[in-house]
């Protein structure tokens, strides 16, 4: 395997001032490094969508696999 082949998303939430905000983190499985991630207030598919075209503008790649829970 190599850097750039699969890519993994992770979703979760924290609580900030009483309330949530949410993160998502794009991740390349080989390197372990954080490509991108995205912070937002709205529980939607929207701001993990950007962090996934993010990560693929900053880095130049698109993975053949992706995988997200």
């Amino acid at each position: 395997m190599a850097a750039d082949v699969v890519w993994a998303s992770e979703f979760t939430f924290i609580c900030f001032r009483s309330s949530f905000v949410y993160l998502c983190t794009v991740v390349d499985v080989f390197t372990g490094e954080v490509l991108e991630f995205n912070i937002s207030r709205p529980h939607d598919s929207k701001f993990v969508l950007l962090a996934i075209k993010r990560a693929a503008e900053r880095t130049g790649a698109v993975p053949e696999r992706f995988h997200s829970d």
